[in-house]
């Protein structure tokens, strides 16, 4: 959804879909806990001479095997099913239901047959933002595991999102089908909707190096920052052109922080020159902006 609201996943934040939430934030959540657990006996003298509340928090740490339980035996289920990956795979359906099943609007499942209004306004669309993480997702999963049925999951994501969301004439992405057409017009996109078009193939360029994927990153980071900069606001705007709704005039925090999220801070310093050097003052800027806002 375009929406202001970070943790809001695929037009849900209740019922269906909202395993995608709960799901993100454990795989955030293992990819610190993991490192930690794995640098922990590098940290020797560090740890030994950390405070005594800190030591309790350090002790406390699930260890690696831990997380990967939780992942396999509580995340993966969901996501590892036909239901998941899409028809044809890649496409990943953007509304589920709690027990994992596709979204019918025929026969709705009750927890989105009695969802609020706005998301029961938007049941008919499929959200490109939803399929690009669901994309990082299996790129997660696969860095955790190194089961290669998640990166070629991630794969198809990524080939699903290149072909059919990102658009070569204008550099944007589609924020969303309804009825088969893409939407909404391209300066009416908001800067997040293109944030998260970007996740999925972020990750997958961290895991592959992929230069092809990288030129189709390259190319719709420049469009956000070309089209979308405001110079007298020093800022990212929300959208350009609001389409009578004065959404032109929105100041938005997250429209600078999940550039931030969703790619800039995971891939510039893996980024070849010149890119590394102009996306780390990029990065500096956002910065200044949020603190800023703040």
């Amino acid at each position: 959804m375009s929406s202001t609201d970070g943790d809001t996943i695929g037009g849900a934040k209740d019922g269906a879909h909202v395993m995608d939430r709960r799901s993100l934030l454990g795989w955030l959540a293992c990819v610190p806990a993991l490192a930690v657990s794995a640098i922990h006996p590098v940290l020797g003298q560090a740890v030994s001479t950390a405070g005594p509340e800190a030591r309790q928090w350090i002790a406390r740490l699930p260890s690696g095997e831990g997380w990967l339980t939780h992942f396999r035996e509580d995340l993966l289920p969901f996501w590892d099913t036909p239901e998941a990956w899409g028809e044809p795979r890649g496409d990943f359906p953007t509304f589920r239901c709690n027990d994992g099943k596709r979204f019918i609007a025929a026969t709705p499942c009750p927890e989105l047959a009695g969802a609020p209004v706005w998301i029961r306004e938007n049941l008919d669309r499929e959200f490109v933002r939803m399929k690009s993480r669901q994309t990082y997702l299996y790129g997660v999963a696969f860095h955790l595991t190194g089961d290669a049925r998640m990166l070629a999951l991630a794969r198809d994501g990524v080939r699903f999102i290149r072909s059919q969301a990102l658009e070569r004439d204008s550099g944007s992405a589609i924020s969303f089908w309804q009825a088969g057409k893409a939407g909404p017009p391209i300066l009416q996109r908001t800067s997040q909707d293109l944030a998260y078009a970007q996740l999925g193939l972020a990750m997958y360029y961290y895991l592959t190096r992929d230069e092809e994927v990288l030129a189709d990153i390259l190319r719709l980071k420049e469009h956000l920052f070309h089209r979308y900069w405001n110079a007298p606001w020093d800022m990212l705007m929300w959208v350009v052109d609001g389409g009578g709704s004065g959404d032109e005039t929105r100041k938005e925090l997250v429209a600078q922080l999940d550039q931030i999220n969703a790619y800039l801070l995971l891939l510039t310093p893996i980024l070849p020159q010149p890119h590394r050097a102009r996306w780390k003052k990029d990065l500096l800027k956002l910065a200044h902006v949020k603190i800023d806002m703040m």
